[in-house]
């Protein structure tokens, strides 16, 4: 929905019934779409269709629906955990999601893979940056990307420079701290002086580059790293 606060109107974007459908905005169906990002160009709409287990699009111009990525994509409906195009790629109820600014790659919590997903709209390739997809009893880590571990995160935020990344982690109980890296778009930085009330900071990498050690943000100062 779109909500015009200066109006105080509250109109529909796109969406008619449960279902899976692309097209016309007025006659397409998502089922349970949980987070929305806006593109960089202004007209463009990034919409995590949970039920769907899909990452659908909204074109603000022509005012069509496509599905990006997920089972919808395929068409078959199936739920799973696999990087890949993104006819081939599989989420697990996808939750929130984040754009970069130059609007080349969505950040997206995929909860029920209990992992973070990047998905490059340019090459239109879906990797998972952090998270191993486990969860359960234990299902906490901190450390590098490639290690940490994740139960239900269903939030993402970039912060303005585009070099952090904070993670809701729902059923941990936490909120995350991510130093992003990743090529052409994002450049690595060091993480700044900690203050009280950070903790250290967890790098994803782009695939295969080995990243720094993840942290978790915590009420109490902690030492900076060496």
């Amino acid at each position: 929905r779109r909500v015009d606060a200066a109006a105080g109107e509250v109109s529909t974007v796109a969406g008619s019934a449960r279902g899976r459908r692309d097209g016309d905005a007025d006659a397409a169906q998502f089922a349970s779409p949980y987070g929305v990002a806006a593109g960089a160009d202004g007209w463009s709409l990034y919409v995590t269709d949970e039920e769907n287990d899909a990452v659908r699009a909204i074109d603000l111009t022509s005012r069509r629906v496509t599905t990006l990525a997920g089972a919808a994509a395929a068409g078959d409906g199936s739920r799973g955990f696999a990087d890949g195009s993104f006819e081939a790629a599989r989420f697990n109820k996808p939750a929130g999601i984040a754009a970069t600014k130059d609007g080349k790659l969505l950040i997206v919590a995929d909860a029920g893979n209990h992992a973070i997903r990047l998905l490059d709209l340019e090459k239109r390739v879906v990797t998972t940056i952090a998270g191993d997809g486990a969860a359960g009893a234990g299902a906490f880590a901190d450390g590098n990307a490639s290690a940490a571990r994740f139960n239900r995160p269903t939030g993402v935020a970039l912060s303005p420079d585009g070099h952090l990344l904070y993670v809701a982690d729902a059923f941990n109980d936490q909120v995350r701290q991510v130093i992003v890296r990743m090529p052409a778009t994002l450049v690595a930085k060091a993480a700044p002086p900690q203050q009280p009330g950070q903790a250290a900071n967890a790098t994803l990498p782009p695939p295969a580059v080995d990243s720094a050690p993840a942290t978790t943000l915590s009420p109490s100062p902690s030492p900076s790293p060496p």
